[in-house]
């Protein structure tokens, strides 16, 4: 069985410009370049994007090529579907759906849509004979005979078949034929709606309501709780990602029992209802209409769904107004929370967590939860180098890859080490087996405690801070961003650099450039 094509990496250009690019299996590179024009690797750039919404796209991006590559597997092992008169037209109806809504908001100059429509009119001429000259489109497009010989004009000017395989539909011969003769005539009225909207008529489209409702095959509905279920047993996201999104998917389930009758409108009406005093619209954004654009891409690329009705809805995020230059802590904040840190000696299950977690963050730029869900069997010396490991054997890590990260002196001179040895090879801040909920309440309980120090900005995360402060102060201290990057667990910024990746005595040597915090005398 063929291994799923793996998902494409981010490469970042400068601000703002990101690329990705997925290499097209040898087993379908022939097929994929009659249907698209690429043969070795399909590439896509976006360009205005956060880093976040960047590796959304990437991510919707990577479904859909996967999803093309899947649907020419089917059609070369003869696994073609056969659509049926109400599903043949419904699907044409989704064609126009989304050609109309590609073009309808910037229709452009009308010269534009009259020239593709002449051009049409010269092919249709072309094949019916110098006789027709006179025949109107309706008359040409009803003639079998004429639309046999345009069918590939056809598909190459509507782009049919990467429609097709976008939306899951590997079709037989036949079928394709027959898609391509409804889509003809729909062709000509999008091209004429379009001209209208070129002209400034933004009057009713009749032909909008002619389509039916491209039903699911089979008698039962989609379960979007199925989808999210699949979803997680094949990409097996993070567990704080399932943790996020289960209480979406249960709200849209309730909603929705059967996905594939939901339409945009829908889902956008529905999406904007959702924020409330208690609700932000960012909330929304990033975490409701993120899980459910997701779980519906994939399920494309599965052939499970027929097209992602969350895929063009746009929330609208009131723009924060910012009071603070950085995201980092200040060097006073920064110092009043590891003094207080070095200090603390209150008795309490979480007195090892708030001695000991924020220096380690401060000096590895790691995140909370990592540090919170070691072990002492992580902790260990390989050559002459003494070292954590952050790894998912011991909990989440977001990279899902284990690193490890050089102590930096200035924890060992403070008997680090005598502390992990007096915990053995078990959690260093909790009693028990390893436990992500026990490993969430030390890193929301450890933030709560840091909040009493004075430390309230709300524009600042009482944990998170310490990953912006660390790349900082390396910045200021000559460490190489790429080595830096390697030491917080952050994704490489290109391709490039992820090859040659640096060894813990690398990491040592540029750990050694690390100034000591000064709180501590």
């Amino acid at each position: 069985m063929l291994k799923p094509v793996s998902m494409p990496t981010l490469s970042s250009r400068e601000r703002g410009t990101y690329t990705a690019r997925i290499k097209i299996p040898r087993d379908v590179a022939s097929d994929y370049a009659k249907a698209f024009g690429q043969r070795w690797s399909v590439k896509t750039s976006w360009r205005g994007l956060t880093e976040a919404d960047a590796k959304e796209a990437c991510i919707q991006w990577g479904n859909i090529i996967e999803g093309r590559f899947k649907a020419l597997r089917a059609a070369r092992q003869g696994h073609n579907r056969t659509l049926d008169h109400r599903e043949l037209h419904g699907l044409v109806g989704l064609w126009y759906a989304g050609y109309v809504a590609r073009y309808e908001p910037k229709p452009g100059e009308p010269e534009g849509w009259q020239q593709a429509l002449d051009d049409l009119g010269e092919t249709l001429t072309l094949a019916s004979g110098p006789d027709d000259s006179e025949r109107t489109y309706d008359a040409l497009l009803a003639d079998p005979s004429i639309l046999a010989t345009v069918r590939d004009d056809v598909a190459r000017a509507t782009g049919a078949d990467a429609f097709l395989l976008d939306h899951g539909y590997a079709l037989t011969p036949e079928s394709r034929a027959a898609f391509l003769d409804a889509l003809a005539p729909r062709y000509v009225d999008a091209l004429g709606l379009l001209l209208k909207r070129a002209k400034g008529d933004f009057s009713r489209d009749p032909v909008a309501d002619t389509f039916p409702t491209l039903e699911p095959r089979g008698k039962t509905g989609v379960s979007v709780a199925a989808l999210f279920k699949q979803w997680c047993n094949e990409t097996k996201p993070a567990n704080g990602t399932i943790r996020r999104w289960r209480p979406v998917i249960a709200a849209a389930e309730s909603q929705w029992p059967d996905f594939r009758k939901i339409t945009e409108s829908n889902a956008r009406e529905w999406l904007r209802s959702l924020v409330n005093e208690k609700r932000s619209a960012n909330t929304v954004a990033a975490i409701w209409r993120t899980a459910l654009k997701t779980v519906c891409n994939w399920a494309i690329g599965q052939g499970l769904l027929a097209y992602n009705p969350f895929a063009r809805v746009k929330i609208a995020v009131p723009r924060k107004i910012a009071t603070r230059e950085s995201k980092a802590f200040t060097d006073n904040e920064a110092q009043t929370i590891l003094r207080e840190a070095l200090a603390y000696n209150e008795a309490g299950a979480l007195k090892d967590a708030k001695r000991w977690l924020p220096w380690l963050c401060a000096y590895s730029g790691a995140r909370a939860g990592e540090i919170a869900q070691l072990r002492g069997q992580d902790v260990k010396e390989r050559d002459g180098v003494w070292a954590m490991t952050l790894t998912p054997d011991a909990g989440t890590v977001k990279s899902r890859k284990p690193r490890s990260v050089p102590l930096h002196e200035h924890i060992i001179a403070q008997s680090f080490l005598d502390f992990v040895r007096s915990r053995g090879d078990g959690p260093l801040f909790y009693d028990g087996n390893p436990d992500e909920k026990r490993v969430r309440h030390i890193v929301q309980k450890v933030g709560e405690w840091v909040r009493t120090l004075e430390i309230d900005d709300p524009e600042i995360r009482p944990n998170h801070a310490w990953r912006h402060l660390f790349k900082l102060i390396a910045e200021r201290a000559s460490i190489p961003e790429r080595l830096s990057d390697v030491i917080t667990g952050h994704a490489a910024a290109s391709v490039g650099r992820a090859y040659g990746a640096p060894m813990l005595a690398d990491l040592a040597r540029e750990m050694t450039k690390f100034p000591r915090y000064k709180c501590s005398d």
